[in-house]
């Protein structure tokens, strides 16, 4: 158990430290890479929480299909928390791969708040300060 803990818990300082990266690269001015860092905040966060369960995927769209079935439609978690974290994931995509598309600095930073409340969430869950 203290390893998955652990494991939670690392994930979560990276979230932490991706949201930073987020904010940073906002104010930089390099929105593609905010919306980037906002993503791997909450999908970090979602990792510590499937940790838990003692899983690992490879696949992105696992990892937010299981926390979508274990912690959102048992109710644990708000349904909010999967809106949130399948919007950055599609913003992301699009972000990282569709070298044709801009972001706004408004969008981007609502992807920022977005992620920040994730992470609040999830730490609040977890009872990680």
């Amino acid at each position: 158990m203290d390893l998955m803990v652990n494991v939670a818990e690392e994930h979560i300082k990276y979230a932490q430290e991706c949201l930073t990266m987020a904010r940073i690269a906002l104010v930089s001015g390099n929105f593609r890479s905010s919306v980037n860092r906002s993503y791997y905040c909450a999908f970090n966060c979602a990792q510590a929480l499937i940790a838990g369960d003692g899983v690992s995927y490879k696949k992105h769209s696992a990892v937010i299909g299981h926390f979508n079935k274990n912690f959102i439609h048992t109710g644990i978690l708000d349904a909010k928390l999967y809106k949130i974290i399948s919007r950055l994931f599609d913003d992301r995509n699009v972000c990282d791969y569709d070298m044709g598309h801009s972001v706004a600095e408004e969008d981007v930073a609502a992807r920022i708040d977005d992620a920040a409340y994730f992470l609040e969430e999830v730490k609040k869950h977890l009872k990680i300060l």
